[in-house]
């Protein structure tokens, strides 16, 4: 083939055209990385340019909207284009790319301001007394985000940095509001003042696990001025007569102390004092309760969707706080009452770090009814309550109480005739429980608490009755002697630590462990009967209870819940609750799923659903419609499974009538193996 000098034309000029290109592209790639040498001093953006332009052959392209905020100043020496381009630029919102022989310049895209976040914290407590007050709520203006006070005045909120406005709000309380910068981790302690004009909806209802905003359902909280104006028998104010009147409770005997909280026996309550369980809460036969309202802080009850914290009952929860101390001044209060007298004195031992809080209460029915008694008998009855606190403050991070509770009934009657005979019986019953708990604050977002406690309930039967000489058709006189002594209780050690942890204001977080050593002792008994005649013992013998052997048992729990914020609608607490029992070598395990959950249809009406397991492994064994002292704590056995619950629940809640609030819940409720006596047994 043939090809002539004109076809080569257009093939050597595109070649031609390359070179050209190629060569040029690596004339301005030398002239970028060509060292210079340039001296500037207070140049402009525009000067700069030119001699750059000048001594280098690029060319820049760049809009008006490109300025430098400094006068330029370089002593450069033997610097390439790229190294001295850098130095201008470095401190400048201006950015440079080569393309061929241009310089483009560009604006630098600004970065996204990285929010960053500070934690704070800290106690709050009243601003007379120094007491730290449970369950104010905190609430922050800007971002509408909030939390609450632990059981020990505790609060915590992780917000972004700048302007805030926090709002503290608490039940007999003026809202506190204060506003700062937020720069840093901060630890702030707020001391509230009195107010009694507050209206008391505008607390409860934004309470964080009792009202129509939090998760749990079921949950009351309830203030102690409540619990004072309560209509009670004979003025005496109580606990327990109070939570009677809520929805789901019933009080069995008219009069009597009894919970039957949705279905449930009285045994299936856990009611803690400071978190201490309490085996019996009634005297005089159920007509008062343990607690005595000036003693007492905070009570919160629940009946449905238990938080995860909460383990070893079926029915209910009743949580009950009781008063620090006064670190300020020393006052006390002195009643007298038809049945009963109280006396609370509180202070400071060491002025603003120490203080005590004591409290005692005893009836006088046995004064009362001995000028009405015949003259060959005697009876008394009385009871006596008396409670005991010291709180002392190492630091704002460090604190320690120390909690003595002591209560007992004592019941007598004697009968003693001419003739020589003679019976008298006594019983007492009553509790005695001391904590030592320790709280600290391991950072702004970590708070613990570790309590140390022993707790005991014991009842005590004695009877004793003397039968005098006798003659018989042999002449001989014969007498006798009988004696009887019936006990029965239940004893703890136990080792518990919380953990408070609230890593962002969407999640709080709960979690701790728990152990238990148990003795139970269901019955023991012993009696003895001596035989005289003519003065002289002819026998004597003593009887042991075929039941008088303790029983000794370990509890084991851990538990975790977190009540997280899905949505500005949504929230939901999930928990999970790990136990292990073990009793007679045979051990149970237990887990127990806890979930609750609300949604927010609009700022009045709300609904909420949970679902809570629970078992128990304790059983109070009674043969009477109303609490008797004599009734028996008993464990499970090797044989007798625990008793467990399933309880789901659907409530509906409107607020939006000024001063009122409205609530429906529903439940199903399906408990296993609950135990009781046969119909027509007793003790």
């Amino acid at each position: 083939m043939n090809i002539s000098s004109q076809d080569h034309q257009p093939v050597r000029a595109f070649v031609l055209i390359g070179v050209v290109l190629l060569i040029a592209t690596q004339a301005y790639a030398q002239n970028a990385n060509a060292r210079l040498s340039l001296t500037l001093q207070n140049a402009t953006l525009k000067e700069f340019v030119k001699r750059i332009e000048n001594s280098t052959g690029f060319s820049f392209i760049y809009g008006e909207e490109i300025s430098v905020k400094h006068k330029i100043n370089l002593k450069a020496k033997d610097k390439t284009l790229k190294e001295i381009l850098e130095l201008v630029f470095k401190d400048e919102q201006v950015n440079y790319q080569f393309s061929d022989r241009y310089i483009l310049l560009q604006k630098k895209k600004e970065k996204k301001a990285i929010s960053r976040k500070f934690t704070v914290s800290g106690y709050i407590t009243d601003g007379t007394s120094s007491e730290t007050l449970i369950g104010v709520n905190i609430v922050e203006s800007h971002q509408q985000q909030g939390t609450t006070t632990n059981p020990y005045g505790f609060y915590s909120i992780t917000l972004p940095e700048g302007e805030t406005e926090l709002r503290f709000s608490y039940l007999g309380y003026g809202t506190s509001k204060h506003s700062f910068v937020l720069q840093k981790d901060t630890a702030l302690n707020i001391r509230m003042k009195d107010d009694n004009q507050l209206q008391e909806v505008l607390v409860v209802s934004n309470k964080s696990e009792a009202g129509n905003l939090a998760t749990q359902m079921g949950a009351i909280e309830i203030p102690i001025t409540q619990i004072k104006s309560t209509p009670s028998v004979l003025g005496e104010a109580d606990v327990m007569k109070t939570i009677q009147l809520m929805p789901g409770v019933q009080a069995g005997v008219d009069g009597s102390a009894g919970l039957y909280v949705r279905g449930g026996s009285p045994d299936q309550n856990l009611i803690l004092l400071d978190g201490i369980p309490v085996y019996n809460v009634d005297h005089l036969f159920g007509f008062f309760s343990v607690f005595a309202p000036e003693a007492v802080k905070k009570v919160t009850f629940f009946k449905s969707s238990f938080p995860a914290r909460f383990s070893g009952r079926l029915s209910s929860v009743i949580d009950v706080r009781t008063n620090d101390g006064d670190m300020q001044k020393f006052h006390g209060m002195l009643s007298i009452g038809l049945l009963t007298s109280k006396i609370n004195l509180e202070g400071p031992i060491i002025k603003g770090k120490t203080s005590f809080n004591f409290s005692a209460r005893r009836s006088y029915l046995d004064l009362l009814v001995k000028p009405f008694m015949p003259n060959d008998t005697k009876s008394s009855y009385y009871f006596y309550d008396m409670n005991a606190k010291i709180n002392h403050k190492f630091s704002d991070r460090s604190r320690l109480f120390l909690s003595a509770y002591n209560g007992k009934d004592h019941f007598g009657n004697m009968i003693i005739e001419e003739s020589g005979y003679e019976n008298e019986s006594k019983m007492n019953w009553g509790n005695t429980i001391v904590s030592a708990r320790w709280n600290f604050i391991f950072n702004n977002k970590l708070f613990s608490n570790t309590t140390v406690a022993f707790n005991k309930y014991n009842f005590n039967a004695d009877t004793y009755t003397y039968n005098p000489p006798s003659s018989f058709a042999n002449n001989t006189n014969f007498g006798n002697k009988y004696s009887a002594d019936y006990s029965s209780g239940i004893q703890d050690w136990s080792y518990k630590i919380d953990f408070d942890y609230n890593p962002t204001p969407a999640h709080r977080i709960k979690f701790g462990a728990e152990y238990l050593y148990h003795s139970f002792r269901p019955e023991v008994m012993t009696s003895k009967i001596s035989e005289k005649a003519d003065s002289q013992i002819q026998k004597d013998t003593v009887y042991h209870g075929i039941n008088n052997r303790s029983i000794y048992a370990h509890e084991a729990s851990a538990y975790i819940e977190d009540n997280f914020k899905i949505s500005p609608r949504l929230r939901v607490n999930l928990g999970l609750n790990l136990s292990l029992f073990h009793v007679q070598q045979k051990s149970y395990f237990s887990a127990q799923p806890r979930l609750s959950a609300r949604y927010q249809l609009t700022d009045d009406i709300a609904l909420k659903a949970s679902y809570t397991q629970m078992s128990q492994y304790v059983h109070l064994l009674t043969s009477t419609p109303i609490s008797m002292p004599m009734d028996l704590w008993v464990p499970i056995t090797k044989k007798i499974k625990p008793m467990q619950c399933h309880q789901y629940s659907l409530g509906g809640y409107y607020t939006g009538i000024k001063g009122w609030e409205f609530s429906v819940e529903g439940y199903y409720k399906d408990m296993r193996n609950v135990l009781e006596y046969k119909e027509g047994t007793s003790i």
